[in-house]
């Protein structure tokens, strides 16, 4: 729900950004019904060496629809080894808590701050150019805190707040403008788990109110994207709803 025509554009993809890749966080509005399947094989080797290697599949859909067979879109999105424990390094202590890995993942950092408070930030930058056509440029920062209070052993609240600013110059590839300027999105979120104390417990139940609002030079990026649609410009929006997240 959203005061606004705009109602449910949202989610980590929403910006001009987006469209080489820049996220922003995704606690509150999501366009899409996403999920994850994740395999891992773990194993220890005779000297006490433990290694892992997991892959982690994805799909995301962007529709209400309970039969989309045809319209998946299946992606690997982790997929990656790793050694720790490793009996060669046990003797420094500065390496023995080391471990190696090689291949592709995405991972954010979770600190407790006290015994009721955590929080999860991300950094995401990226400079590229002759990306699809020789002379564009695309440059972008994201900056991603997650605060959680815990009020009891079932009930949380969640803060996010989200700060994008990019600089994209795509010389009119697949009708897109030049875009540059801020993005920044405020969500409040009463959060309902089977038990709270870990930011990695699932399944979450939550109520969300999210503000968000960006500079006017970002409007009309694209005729196809978020940014450029009818109804959907700068000047601050709010967003309600409820969202649900699991893992298994």
């Amino acid at each position: 729900m959203s005061n606004k025509s705009g109602a449910g554009r949202g989610g980590p993809y929403v910006t001009p950004a987006s469209s080489v890749g820049g996220a922003v966080g995704h606690l509150g509005n999501e366009v899409d019904t996403y999920m994850e399947a994740k395999f891992t094989k773990e194993n220890q080797a005779a000297n006490g060496t433990r290694s892992k290697y997991t892959l982690m599949l994805a799909d995301g859909l962007e529709t209400p629809n309970d039969w989309t067979a045809a319209q998946r879109a299946l992606n690997v999105r982790k997929a990656y080894a790793e050694l720790s424990h490793l009996t060669s390094f046990q003797d420094s202590p500065l390496l023995r808590d080391a471990t190696l890995w090689a291949g592709k993942r995405f991972d954010r950092d979770n600190t407790r701050l006290n015994q009721d408070w955590r929080i999860a930030q991300a950094l995401i930058a990226e400079q590229s150019k002759n990306r699809y056509v020789p002379g564009d440029d695309y440059r972008y920062m994201t900056h991603n805190v997650r605060l959680a209070n815990e009020l009891t052993s079932n009930l949380e609240m969640q803060y996010e707040l989200s700060w994008q600013a990019m600089d994209l110059n795509a010389l009119g590839y697949d009708g897109r403008q030049a875009a540059k300027g801020d993005y920044w999105k405020l969500t409040f979120a009463p959060t309902f788990k089977a038990q709270t104390g870990d930011f990695f417990i699932r399944p979450e139940l939550r109520l969300f109110a999210t503000y968000m609002n960006w500079s006017s030079d970002l409007d009309n990026f694209s005729a196809t994207d978020d940014f450029g649609q009818k109804g959907f410009k700068s000047g601050g929006e709010w967003q309600l709803g409820v969202q649900m997240e699991t893992w298994f």
